[in-house]
């Protein structure tokens, strides 16, 4: 009977052993899960704000964009002054010359000067010419290799990058692309640079610009 006291006494203590570790480790679990949850609701409130502050960041985002667009648009844009004639009027920032924004514009030789017009026809028209020259001291001396050409395979959708190609259709937007070299051989002078497209020898669109070789 001792012996069977014994017995059973040590599977008692055993018992206590076992299970006092157990309770232990239950005790530490609350506060861990407590923990957790405390975590996880952190987690969630920074996740809510941060998703309030979403829109005014992309409407912010999407503002200073506009504006800097706005801004390298106008800063792009080449003072020039309508033509003589019934040519329609020009806005001040349909015309865009490299490296000009104020006259006169310098045309350094042995460069190549480039040239985009935003125009909308007031009429259909089956061609357009491109008529160029450079006025100096009254007298008008054409642009080799630019006056009197075709400027049909200079023409663009309204977005800039879309070929566009004759006829074109009144009260549609178009751009005009082209470009004319300064010839080594050209004086270093003052000029008047006149600029036409033209329909059945009638001004489509025209400006001069002052400008200046050296």
């Amino acid at each position: 009977p001792h012996c069977i006291y014994l017995y059973f006494r040590c599977i008692y203590k055993n018992l206590c052993i076992s299970i006092a570790p157990n309770r232990s480790k239950g005790s530490h679990r609350k506060p861990l899960a407590r923990k957790t949850t405390q975590h996880i609701s952190a987690k969630f409130a920074i996740h809510r704000q941060r998703k309030e502050k979403e829109p005014t960041m992309k409407f912010s985002v999407f503002a200073i964009t506009f504006a800097f667009t706005c801004f390298v648009s106008l800063s792009q844009a080449t003072e020039v002054r309508q033509c003589q004639g019934g040519a329609k009027k020009l806005e001040s920032t349909e015309v865009v010359i490299s490296n000009c924004e104020k006259p006169p514009c310098k045309l350094r030789r042995k460069t190549e000067v480039s040239i985009e017009e935003k125009f909308t026809p007031d009429r259909d028209l089956k061609t357009l010419t491109t008529t160029v020259h450079a006025e100096i001291l009254g007298i008008p001396l054409p642009f080799i290799g630019v006056d009197n050409t075709s400027a049909c395979d200079n023409l663009f959708e309204e977005d800039g990058t879309t070929k566009a190609a004759c006829p074109l259709q009144a009260g549609k937007n178009y751009v005009y692309k082209n470009s004319f070299k300064v010839l080594e051989i050209y004086p270093k002078t003052s000029l008047v640079v006149h600029w036409a497209l033209t329909s059945d020898n009638k001004d489509v669109t025209c400006f001069e610009v002052p400008a200046k070789i050296i």
